[in-house]
């Protein structure tokens, strides 16, 4: 890789481990410096962070959840609607409850349109099947409402089969 583009690249990696701990004083610099970005660029490094599922970060799970807290601004929907595809397959993991909060992830969609993403609603489905906190389970089904009856009706036969609401 050119050295200049690598060196941009660890710049953004940079900002965005700035960006991870909301109540850090730095995160608000640091977001902001992030949005005046190359969004592309942005995302492609947000992407690359949020695929490693913790592999080279131990604290995978909380940088996902300062991540989805920052895309959830006004201000960060245009990255978030990037890196929709990927917050949805890591909706989809089977990560255990205490690891990882779906609701943060979940509240990214909604704050971008989550109607806009029909392809979210088999992990909306998942996350109700798999979940026993009632917060969580609760937080998906608000979510599942949003979409149209067409978008629902291949999974009617599914969603008739889940837990009833509390």
């Amino acid at each position: 890789m050119h050295p200049e583009i690598e060196q941009r690249r660890q710049h953004i990696q940079e900002l965005l481990l700035s960006i991870t701990h909301p109540s850090d004083p730095q995160s608000v610099p640091a977001y902001r410096a992030l949005l005046q970005e190359n969004p592309i660029s942005v995302a492609q490094s947000l992407v690359e962070w949020l695929w490693d599922q913790g592999l080279t970060h131990s604290q995978w799970s909380y940088d996902v959840e300062g991540f989805c807290w920052q895309l959830g601004r006004d201000d960060g929907k245009y990255l978030a609607h990037l890196c929709a595809p990927t917050l949805a397959s890591i909706l989809n993991l089977h990560i255990e409850e205490t690891d990882l909060d779906p609701g943060l992830i979940i509240s990214v969609f909604q704050r971008i349109g989550i109607q806009q993403y029909p392809y979210l609603i088999p992990a909306l489905i998942d996350v109700i099947r798999r979940n026993r906190r009632p917060e969580y389970v609760e937080v998906a089904w608000e979510a599942l409402q949003v979409f149209d009856e067409e978008a629902l009706a291949p999974y009617q036969l599914i969603i008739a089969q889940l837990p009833s609401r509390q």
